[in-house]
Order: C-alpha cells, then structure tokens, then sequence
C-alpha cells in the first residue's frame, strides 16, 4: 500500500462526504466513543488538527482533472491497481462497503471506461477486477495532484516540523494496521509509508 492509501486508510471513510458514503458503501454507521474515555479529549483534538490535511488531501481530490469521482470510487480504483486481478469481494473488504453497492460501484466505473471485468480462467464463476489504461492514467493523476498539494504545504515548514509530522503519522498507520480494518489490506499502510519516506 502506497502512502496515499495509507492516509485513506488512517483516517477513516476515505475521506467520503457523509452523504456519499453512506449511499455507496451500504455500511453501517460507527458509534461515537464515549466522552468518559480518558483518550477522547486527546483523540477530538488530533481530529481536529488532522481536519486541515483532510481538507487539503480533498480538495486536491476535487482539483484533478476529469473523471469526476468521489472518494470511494477513486479508492476502489486505487484499491484494484495495489490488487490487481481483486475480486469483488475481496474489493469489498478493501473499500469498506457491502458486496451489492461494490458492485454498482463497479458498474459505474466500467461505464466510465476505467475499469473492466475478467472471467478468472480457473473459476468461470469468478470475476476479476483490472483498470484500464484510463483508469491508470487517472489515478496516476489524483496521486500527483495529491502529492503536489501536500508538497506546497510542506514548503512553508521546518524540517524537523516535516519529520515529527512523518513520524506521527506513520505511528498512526501502524496502529491502524494492527486494526481488523488495517489487517484486511494485502499491503499494511505503514509498509507503503516507511517505503516512501525511504
């Protein structure tokens, strides 16, 4: 998993508008943690330092050139290029929604002619997922429009603000990918951090 995904992953949702996750992803809601948990005043303030990333990572998402997608379906493309061949199933898990509204989700990508659809040669009954030349180019797009906001940002900050910023963040991946959610992933999210930042 590349840095990018690890942030999607870090931070929940795939940085999803409400609305959008909730018709697509057919999942179902989270409830919050009790405000008598000693971590919950730390874990609201780094929620609400993380909001000026999230915004910056998204709008970077708004800014890239067309296709328009939204956040889940630009993760389940990156999702199918990190597996290529995935299965519907598999891609799911990876995403977060349910095995229908992966499905029209795939269907709306197809149509977009970013994403087809294979027969697995050993099980006719079981189809992989592959992107398209399209569909590379369009995530080669998101990512560099992504990294390209983030860079700016990272301009206007000391080094050493850069380097506790990496660490905090890649400790956080790490957690996350001791998670159920992080251990559904074929490559855990700070695997693909630390092998950026090398």
């Amino acid at each position: 998993m590349c840095a990018e995904d690890a942030f999607l992953t870090a931070y929940g949702a795939y940085i999803c508008e409400e609305d959008i996750y909730t018709c697509e992803s057919g999942g179902s809601v989270r409830h919050p943690a009790s405000s008598d948990e000693p971590l919950y005043d730390f874990a609201r303030m780094v929620a609400e330092a993380t909001e000026a990333l999230v915004t910056t990572w998204s709008g970077a998402t708004r800014a890239t050139a067309p296709p328009r997608l939204s956040a889940l379906q630009w993760q389940a493309l990156v999702s199918a290029r990190r597996s290529p061949g995935v299965n519907l199933t598999h891609l799911a898990e990876q995403v977060g929604t349910t095995m229908p509204a992966t499905s029209r989700l795939c269907d709306r990508l197809e149509a977009a002619g970013l994403l087809r659809r294979d027969v697995q040669p050993a099980s006719r009954r079981e189809i992989c997922l592959f992107l398209t030349r399209r569909g590379h180019e369009a995530v080669d797009a998101l990512l560099d429009q992504r990294t390209r906001a983030i860079h700016d940002i990272l301009v206007g900050m000391a080094a050493d603000r850069r380097g506790e910023l990496l660490s905090g963040l890649t400790a956080f991946a790490r957690a996350v990918s001791a998670t159920p959610e992080g251990q559904k992933s074929p490559d855990p999210p700070v695997d693909g951090a630390l092998r950026q930042a090398r």
